[in-house]
């Protein structure tokens, strides 16, 4: 947590993909809009044969949470609770 965002990032060291191609699917595409709709953001960079970092950013304010020391694990418990159950 840092200036009232939550930053998530979580990197490999696998094959790595181009990002500008045009890929099937809405995987990361539906991941953007999730993230923008509660003014996050989406980065992800990459290249073949680099490996992957994807980075999320989530403004703690606009998703209710305070942004003290618990704020992770506030986020995390309000994430469960706005979860669809299956």
């Amino acid at each position: 947590v840092e200036n009232g965002l939550l930053n998530v990032q979580v990197s490999d060291r696998g094959p790595g993909f181009d990002v500008a191609s045009n890929r099937s699917g809405t995987g990361l595409q539906g991941m953007a809009d999730r993230l923008a709709a509660i003014g996050g953001t989406l980065e992800i960079v990459s290249a073949i044969g680099q490996g992957s970092s994807t980075y999320v950013r989530v403004p703690l304010e606009l998703v209710g949470v305070d942004s003290g020391p618990d704020a992770p694990m506030a986020a995390q418990a309000a994430s469960r609770a706005s979860s669809p159950t299956n």
